[in-house]
């Protein structure tokens, strides 16, 4: 391998040990939405259908594949300070939101209409809308709070123009 490539893979390597390319961002603004203590694992979701109809004689035809909206499950961690109270923020990690301001955080990215853009090392998943989230605490890790947090892809299609049996065309809901 060259020295420029080496050099450049191992500056990656550091990169990417030091500073690895996760984030959960407002699409609209770009400012982190939550900001957890750690990323424990992105799972990406693509998934597609085929039509099958029955036809003569008891046989099926597939046609019109159709792609479904991807969805990606985000599992991460926050720490908090104390486990008798999840709004002490845990100052230790120099920051002043608490277990309790996530999961408010949490509530209202679910039920808003906001725009997430989601950051991993390979690529960034723009425009998904949070559709669920769940987490979990356990008696030996108190203070620690794990959360699955679902996105949905929200796909933008453009306008629809009818045209009518004259000629002329007509836009949806006018």
């Amino acid at each position: 391998m060259p020295p420029k490539k080496r050099w450049s893979l191992l500056l990656s390597i550091i990169n990417s040990t030091l500073s690895p390319g996760y984030g959960i961002y407002n699409a609209t603004f770009p400012t982190k939405a939550l900001n957890p203590t750690s990323f424990i694992g992105v799972e990406i979701v693509k998934d597609s259908a085929v039509t099958i109809a029955p036809v003569e004689k008891g046989m099926y035809s597939s046609y019109n594949k159709v792609n479904r909206p991807g969805e990606i499950r985000v599992t991460f961690a926050f720490e908090g300070w104390t486990g008798f109270s999840g709004a002490i923020p845990n100052l230790t990690n120099f920051s002043l939101t608490s277990r309790t301001d996530i999961l408010t955080k949490l509530d209202e990215m679910v039920e808003s209409a906001s725009l997430y853009d989601i950051e991993t090392p390979d690529i960034t998943y723009q425009q998904y809308d949070s559709t669920h989230y769940d987490y979990r605490i356990s008696g030996q890790e108190v203070t620690l709070l794990i959360v699955s947090a679902v996105f949905q892809a929200i796909r933008d299609m453009g306008n629809v123009t009818l045209s009518n049996a004259t000629g002329s065309q007509v836009e949806p809901g006018k």
